[in-house]
């Protein structure tokens, strides 16, 4: 497959920092330098249970160049879904319906993180 002319925008929705998760060892400033090395024009931090602040989010994007957006993976009774629309975790939402329930109030978005994670490895099943 050959890349289209014109111009693309790449966002990934699913980051981590060594800041808020075990899962990254990328320090805040150097996902920055790396989104901007390898092309990614937005980014959405997504740590466990937790969001950053909005004011820390843009002194951190700061002039790079890169667009950042404020999303939280929430930890639930069926796995890692990540949330896009809420200002801070809100207690019971580690129950999935009542977080399908709140993201509705607030207009937002769910997005599964790693749906098979343990089902399509054997080690697991």
């Amino acid at each position: 497959m050959t890349k289209q002319a014109g111009s693309y925008f790449t966002v990934d929705l699913h980051l981590h920092t060594n800041r808020g998760s075990s899962d990254s060892n990328l320090a805040p400033k150097d996902l920055v330098d790396r989104a901007r090395a390898i092309g990614i024009g937005a980014v959405c931090i997504t740590e466990h249970d937790n969001m950053w602040d909005s004011r820390e989010m843009a002194a951190m994007a700061g002039d790079s160049g890169i667009v950042f957006l404020r999303g939280m993976e929430v930890t639930t009774d069926m796995g890692h879904v990540g949330a896009f629309g809420l200002e801070r975790y809100v207690g019971g939402i580690y129950k999935l319906a009542e977080l399908r329930r709140v993201i509705d109030l607030e207009g937002g978005i769910l997005i599964a993180n790693h749906p098979f994670r343990y089902k399509l490895d054997p080690r697991f099943s």
